[in-house]
């Protein structure tokens, strides 16, 4: 914990003021004497090294011989303590935070609001008002009402599809100004393919690659060619906890939940499941079960009890938490995992990895590998399940895991005596590759087991027009443009490529990275939030191998 080592600005000689709107500065000096390193400190003012501080060591930092200064990672935290003698802007806090509905009636925003005037003079609220867009339209502003400190005001009734964004404002009696430092965007949901719902329940699983990737199939050559791009009806849900209203909307529910969910839906998903046979589930995602049940110690068991989701639903009986974890370090690594012949939702994987396999002459390794494929680190667990659920994928524990070196079952799936359809994976889907003797992605083929589930649930048809891959770089215009404050930019790429994304203002001054990172043939989507920017024509570049492109964006906010 840092100590502030405050000086007493009297011991200057005077006390100093700041008139509001005056910028000022803290400045230290470092007047130590040269010959004596002991007492010298440095900072590095460019922060794109990566290391802000500097520092001297006098009997080297490593051996003797090697005095000097060396980089480290510290931080220089400047404080400064004010006595404020004049009027305070109003203070606005606990603004009602609205997340994505069904509902198109009108919905009340409140929060507090106070102002206080340390200088002695009038102090209280004037005015406060409620701001709100509708889809990007001109901001409307509502009085807000006063209980106390407490205001509302209603933002109306709106159509499904629209989206809506507000903030809250307030002025004091001496005229001073406050408006809330953020903005929140919700939207009215619309059910439009009661087919199936596709819901990323976690941050990892609703960025870093597009919706699409995770069902779409990679066209590769071994894959089947009618496996090769899955058109299927759905609607995407990325917006929190799911609610009985939105899933009774539809037939089937594709849960992905990455390295972790950030809601726990198992009731709202056994209500929907006890309501019609003909209903069915894909849950999958690392480190499910570990926030199921408190991130257990690895090498041990859990034994998962009558009545739980897990058990009664998945079909889960034990579960060995982090296969792969034996030390430190182990979850940056990937995973040996297998496929099982002759498996409704592994064989197509089976058969193209033996293919693969076949014609380069090498038994390559099957693996589960997030760090690699989607940034994450990898805690793959693994389970029993109880009779009447068929395994379809195995994962290899480390040595010194929690179940020696015996493989374990990280999925599968089961029909409920009721008729229900589900499949579990115990990792996320598109993690899935081989690295030797060459690359194949085979969570992005058309052969991956959350495409089988798929079509286990007669949820796709196949589309005639298959779409191929990009055959040459390109960078599409942003769509929404103009826009505020959100975004997507889309670019394709022929080949695997190092790929740099960056967004500029006027001055050719970078204000964002969007993208650094090696990506694999394809069309790719960014999401670019300019919330933290100011209106204007701001310039996004992409490079990619030899490929270098331009393209002009307005923020109007």
């Amino acid at each position: 914990t840092a100590v502030y080592q405050w000086v007493a600005t009297m011991a200057l000689g005077f006390e100093p003021s700041v008139v509001k709107g005056e910028v000022f500065a803290v400045v230290a000096i470092n007047d130590g004497v040269l010959t004596d390193y002991s007492n010298e400190f440095g900072v590095w003012a460019d922060n794109n090294i990566g290391h802000p501080g500097w520092k001297y060591y006098e009997e080297g930092r490593l051996s003797t011989d090697q005095p000097g200064w060396w980089a480290r990672m510290y931080s220089w935290d400047f404080a400064v303590a004010v006595n404020i003698t004049g009027d305070l802007s109003p203070t606005i806090s606990d603004v009602t935070i609205l997340g994505t509905t069904l509902s198109t009636e009108a919905r009340t925003i409140e929060a507090t609001i106070t102002d206080e005037n340390p200088g002695g003079g009038d102090a209280g609220i004037a005015s406060a008002n409620l701001l709100y867009t509708i889809d990007d339209g001109s901001e409307v502003s509502v009085p807000m009402t006063a209980n106390g400190d407490v205001y509302s005001a209603d933002i109306p009734g709106q159509v499904a599809g629209t989206t809506i964004s507000y903030s809250v404002e307030a002025t004091d009696v001496l005229g001073l100004h406050t408006r809330w430092a953020r903005d929140v965007t919700y939207k009215i949901f619309a059910i439009e393919n009661p087919n199936a719902l596709l819901v990323f329940n976690g941050p990892d699983a609703a960025s870093g690659y597009p919706q699409s990737y995770y069902f779409g199939g990679g066209n590769y050559p071994y894959g089947d060619p009618k496996y090769a791009l899955l058109a299927w009806d759905h609607d995407s849900w990325a917006y929190g906890a799911l609610t009985e209203e939105l899933v009774n909307g539809y037939n089937n529910i594709i849960e992905i939940a990455t390295s972790g969910p950030a809601a726990i839906n198992n009731d709202v998903v056994a209500a929907w499941l006890a309501g019609d046979a003909t209903r069915n589930y894909m849950l999958a995602g690392d480190e499910w079960l570990g926030v199921q049940y408190g991130w257990p110690n690895p090498w041990t068991t859990v034994d998962i009890p009558d009545g739980d989701f897990a058990k009664d639903i998945l079909g889960i009986s034990v579960y060995y938490p982090d296969i792969n974890y034996a030390a430190s370090g182990d979850q940056a690594l990937p995973s040996n995992v297998n496929a099982i012949e002759g498996s409704l939702l592994g064989n197509n994987l089976f058969a193209l990895h033996a293919q693969v396999s076949a014609d380069s002459g090498w038994t390559a390794s099957m693996q589960y590998d997030p760090t690699y494929e989607i940034g994450s680190d990898n805690w793959l667990d693994g389970v029993d399940f109880v009779d009447g659920v068929d395994a379809d994928m195995m994962g290899m524990p480390l040595d010194g895991g929690n179940a020696g070196s015996d493989p374990l079952t990280i999925a599968g799936h089961r029909t409920l005596a009721a008729g229900n359809k589900i499949a579990f994976f115990a990792y996320d889907p598109l993690s899935l590759n081989s690295q030797a003797p060459e690359y194949w992605w085979y969570g992005f083929t058309g052969d991956s087991p959350q495409n089988a589930a798929l079509n286990w649930f007669n949820a796709v048809s196949v589309d005639e027009n298959i779409t191929t891959l990009p055959e040459e770089y390109s960078l599409s215009q942003n769509y929404p443009n103009p826009f505020n404050p959100a975004t997507i930019i889309s670019y394709s790429i022929p080949e695997k490529a190092d790929v740099v994304l960056k967004v500029y203002n006027l001055l050719g001054q970078e204000v964002a990275k969007l993208v650094s990172e090696v990506k694999n043939v394809g069309t790719h989507e960014v999401n670019f939030n300019a919330n933290n920017l100011t209106s204007g024509v701001y310039f996004y570049t992409i490079k990619a191998g030899s490929f270098t492109s331009t393209k002009k964006m307005m923020l109007i906010k």
